[in-house]
């Protein structure tokens, strides 16, 4: 979407993305689709497996995804391994003491309004860098190891599909 005029723009931002990420292979286990970010976490947990851990997650989205809840919720929920699609990118991130997080939320909006629980524990807060799409491009190129898109079905208008699907 446009974040100046809320239109589709999927091609511009795919197109500037591909300036900046070199992406070495198509393998399907390499890029996940999916109606929720909650199977971002089992999509990254399987790139591990198989030794191609992230050493940095790229989210550009609206919504953090690094809890809204309390610490002691979202510490519960690492312990027991599991996530909803508001907290998938906190257990990440707790699993893999090395990962860093960029949070890129598009220029319409103020990531600074959703409550940000996870800014209290120093060690993910440390890790998370919070940027708009205006200011993201990095000047080099980056390898690019896995490919993770959630549709967001119950927030994405149904006229998008097409354009999602290409």
């Amino acid at each position: 979407t446009d974040p100046d005029r809320h239109e589709p723009r999927a091609s511009g931002f795919w197109g500037q993305l591909s300036q900046h990420a070199v992406y070495s292979g198509c393998l399907s286990e390499e890029i996940g689709v999916a109606d929720s970010h909650a199977a971002g976490l089992p999509f990254f947990h399987a790139l591990g497996k198989k030794g191609d851990a992230p050493e940095e997650i790229w989210n550009f989205d609206a919504h953090h995804d690094l809890g809204y809840h309390s610490l002691k919720e979202l510490r519960q929920w690492v312990k027991e391994e599991r996530a909803e699609a508001g907290s998938w990118l906190y257990v990440l991130l707790k699993e893999y003491p090395k990962l860093c997080c960029r949070f890129i939320h598009p220029t319409w909006k103020d990531p600074t309004i959703e409550a940000r629980p996870w800014l209290k524990d120093k060690n993910i807060a440390k890790r998370v860098t919070v940027t708009s799409a205006r200011d993201f491009f990095p000047a080099e190129s980056v390898e690019v190891t896995g490919i993770f898109i959630a549709k967001s079905g119950a927030w994405s208008p149904p006229w998008n599909d097409l354009a999602f699907a290409n």
